[in-house]
């Protein structure tokens, strides 16, 4: 479907062909570059994909016996990433090894992640200086990871790196960053939008971690906005920051920007999740609005000035518990009566529960999510009313 595909082929024990298959995108180049038969019977393929025209994802691919796809899933962030090596875990999830030009601490580093068994991430983590990648990864026999490959450390330009993990790993954390009333515009003379960031602990063990946000410019340079450090979170606990402001200058260029948000050991530059969402700027002349630079007002618990009058928005307030299994609890405020909608959507798009539809009067209101009946990973639950829409983050671990 695309310039080139990922290609399986399975064949007998002279090496004659029983059936092929091709995965990959619709847009470009699309390889597999780790394949190993799982536990049950089918197979997994680690590779990556090119999703539009710039930009590489490491791209897993689950398949049953007879090589059709049971699953996808893409990781990665702006630039390009890939996946060298993959290896089915002893709890029946899976790990990746490759290389990212996306995170860490250099041009390219070393890219770990772990996902569970439908390949949900569980955590990533990144290695190295200047270049390095990560070619082969497998798990030890006691529960550790082995990852080889190459670094620009050491005696030359290019020379092995051998990297050892304890059992334990790194934290189990997750990055909740969700924006009000997507998708973001901000006029040509400057202004901000809202926010929520919460750092959750999927681990069972307490976790102490530090934190950073950056925005992408729209040029691939780096605009750092906040960060803390020593985050000490129980296991199943979380941190979390909500309406947040982000301001955004008048002299800020057209063009799309990125909102990240990292859990990381600041000492080692080792990231353990991120999350990120696009914001546009738009062009024009208009003068600017504040004089306010890219503050982040809520960050420090300082209240943050108003642009324009909120007091006719909705407030849809965060999940409780979250993340959740099976059941989480939403809530929301009503300023005035109108037609009200709050709707629960998976990570492609797609309805899974519809909590609310109805004319309802001002006033507050709740509602049960339940997802027993669905897989782990990330939902979204939209809440509209009258033309206003705000979105929340939800993370169903079972």
């Amino acid at each position: 479907s695309a310039y080139v595909d990922m290609y399986l082929v399975k064949t007998d024990s002279l090496g004659d062909t029983l059936w092929t298959k091709t995965f990959g995108a619709t847009w470009g180049w699309d390889e597999c570059r780790s394949v190993q038969q799982t536990t049950d019977g089918g197979y997994i393929l680690g590779g990556f994909a090119q999703f539009g025209p710039s930009g590489l994802d490491m791209y897993l691919v689950k398949t049953d016996s007879l090589g059709d796809t049971l699953w996808t899933k893409t990781f990665g962030g702006s630039d390009y990433d890939q996946c060298l090596s993959v290896q089915q875990t002893s709890d029946g999830g899976y790990i990746l090894g490759g290389g990212t030009h996306s995170f860490g601490a250099g041009f390219l580093d070393m890219y770990l992640v772990k996902t569970d068994s439908l390949g949900d991430m569980l955590w990533t983590k990144t290695f190295g200086g200047i270049d390095d990648c990560c070619f082969s990864v497998q798990q030890t026999i006691d529960g550790g990871y082995i990852l080889g490959g190459m670094t620009a450390f050491g005696a030359g330009w290019n020379d092995m790196y051998l990297v050892r993990l304890e059992a334990e790993g790194p934290p189990q954390v997750a990055v909740l960053l969700t924006p009000y009333n997507p998708p973001i515009q901000i006029p040509s003379g400057g202004g901000g939008f809202r926010l929520d960031f919460e750092i959750v602990n999927v681990g069972t063990a307490i976790c102490n971690v530090d934190s950073w946000i950056d925005i992408t410019l729209p040029g691939g340079y780096m605009c750092p906005i906040a960060e803390r450090e020593n985050l000490v979170i129980a296991a199943g606990g979380s941190i979390s920051w909500e309406g947040l402001t982000q301001y955004v200058p008048g002299a800020a260029l057209a063009g799309t920007y990125f909102y990240n948000a990292y859990v990381w050991e600041r000492d080692t530059w080792e990231v353990y999740a991120e999350d990120h969402f696009p914001f546009v700027k738009l062009p024009g002349n208009d003068a600017p609005v504040h004089n306010f630079g890219w503050a982040l007002f809520g960050w420090e618990d300082a209240v943050a000035p108003n642009l324009s009058s909120t007091t006719d928005e909705c407030i849809l307030c965060s999940a409780h518990p979250n993340p959740f299994n099976p059941q989480t609890h939403l809530s929301f405020t009503l300023p005035k009566a109108g037609d009200v909608s709050l709707v629960i959507y998976d990570v492609r798009g797609s309805e899974v529960a519809r909590l609310i539809d109805r004319w309802s009067e001002a006033g507050e209101y709740s509602a049960t999510f339940d997802g027993s009946q669905l897989s782990s990973g990330v939902y979204f639950a939209r809440l509209q009313v009258n033309g206003f829409q705000q979105t929340k983050k939800l993370l169903l671990v079972k």
